[in-house]
């Protein structure tokens, strides 16, 4: 064996194991220590299905401790090593174990700089978590921020009445769990979204994660403006591609301040700007325009490419009449009981000369039928016909579409006798003062 090549292969920590008593069960725990000086500590919180044997947290591991920086991980209930099985599983032991491994580093490394990293489930926890980890910097890699409105049913791939019928069901990537319907029920009462976080951090996301959709996270983030988002192209939820878990570490390392980046000359976090002060309030819903960064941050993550062509000429309407662009911007429809949850979008198509504006919407799956888009057009209609320079609204939908003319129907449009490039045309106007 070339004895020099072994040499440069060496790790540069050395990982210490044990089990720690939090009252409840053991912890356990796996801490990766530099071989010098620590400065600083890292929780490592790994996701769904996951444990402290990911290999995402020893190459983190291994880059921090060039910097003097230990990592210290565990195992969830039903995890790894945990000797908690799935009847420990609850939201609130995840909590507790969390907030245990962070005193465990502060007693352990006192005086050391405190950094968190998480990922997916365990950026969900984090984030139930945030209020009690004011002296950790955060970096959240695709955190689960709609866990309990769409991830675990998504993984399922079951209804929820289904997953009570059956009780308990095996899930996971490469490591699978057994997971009890209670644990689901228990998701439904702690939600991220709900809560106020002023805590800065950054949220690692990729463009085509299909666990943790990319429009939950830049939502996420347009509520909580301390929130940066850093977008990593190409890559979905795991990062298995060329150098995509290298541009996660880089990115964490550099946030934190202990590392620039070669290629990365300023690091390109984004923060997501809060929701427009230009909102329409209805009974169940705030409707607002989106930024023009946010816009550019919807026409990057569109796939398809009719929407993507129409979403950049509404944003070139917006750059270019930018007294007007609210009537080429794309509004959002976000539930007031639900801070951050869309139930979908419309927009306008522009101000035409003679004080047309013409009316496009849509609902996101899951939100059919509840009356949403009436609600949503109704609401913007009238605020529409109450600006200056406004005659009336038109829209145009599918012939077939017979949902959609509802809408426009129960609104008070009627038929213009004309056909448009979509199907028939419908017109409202003003009321008679």
């Amino acid at each position: 064996m070339d004895i020099s090549k072994a040499k440069r292969q060496e790790a540069p920590y050395r990982v210490q194991y044990s089990q720690e008593d939090t009252g409840r069960y053991r912890l356990s725990v796996k801490t990766f220590l530099p071989k010098g000086t620590v400065n600083g500590v890292i929780l490592g919180v790994h996701g769904f299905a996951g444990d402290k044997e990911s290999s995402a947290l020893a190459r983190l591991a291994g880059a921090a401790a060039d910097k003097g920086v230990a990592l210290l991980c565990f195992d969830f209930p039903a995890h790894g090593n945990s000797e908690a099985d799935e009847r420990f599983l609850t939201v609130e032991n995840c909590r507790l174990d969390l907030l245990y491994a962070a005193e465990l580093c502060r007693i352990q490394f006192p005086g050391a700089k405190k950094y968190l990293f998480a990922t997916s489930f365990g950026g969900y926890i984090a984030l139930l978590c945030m209020a009690e980890l004011s002296d950790f910097q955060p970096v959240l890699r695709a955190p689960a921020v709609t866990m309990p409105e769409h991830i675990l049913t998504d993984l399922l791939r079951m209804s929820p009445e289904e997953f009570q019928r059956v009780g308990t069901t095996d899930i996971g990537f490469d490591r699978i769990i057994r997971l009890p319907f209670r644990f689901w029920e228990d998701l439904q009462r702690h939600r991220v979204t709900d809560l106020p976080c002023d805590t800065p951090m950054l949220i690692v996301h990729r463009d085509r994660d299909d666990i943790v959709p990319p429009e939950d996270i830049r939502r996420y983030c347009e509520t909580h403006p301390n929130a940066f988002l850093y977008v990593v192209g190409g890559a979905d939820h795991r990062f298995k591609g060329p150098g995509e878990l290298k541009s996660v570490i880089d990115a964490a390392l550099s946030f934190w301040g202990l590392e620039r980046p070669r290629k990365m000359p300023r690091p390109s976090f984004v923060p997501v700007k809060r929701r427009s002060k230009m909102t329409i309030e209805s009974e169940r819903l705030l409707i607002y325009p989106i930024s023009d960064e946010a816009m550019r941050r919807l026409i990057d993550e569109e796939k398809d490419a009719e929407l993507k062509q129409a979403y950049t000429e509404m944003l070139q309407g917006c750059l270019a009449d930018p007294d007007n662009r609210v009537w080429y911007a794309v509004w959002y429809m976000e539930r007031k009981d639900r801070p951050g949850i869309m139930v979908g979008d419309l927009s306008f198509k522009g101000l035409a000369p003679d004080g047309m504006v013409e009316i496009g919407y849509g609902l996101r799956d899951g939100f059919c039928g509840c009356g949403y888009m009436t609600e949503a057009v109704g609401a913007v209609c009238e605020w529409a016909l109450s600006q200056a320079g406004v005659t009336r609204v038109e829209a145009e939908t599918d012939p077939d579409n017979a949902a959609s003319q509802k809408v426009l129907a129960r609104v008070g449009f009627v038929p213009t006798g004309t056909v448009g490039e979509e199907g028939p045309r419908f017109v409202l106007g003003k009321k008679a003062p």
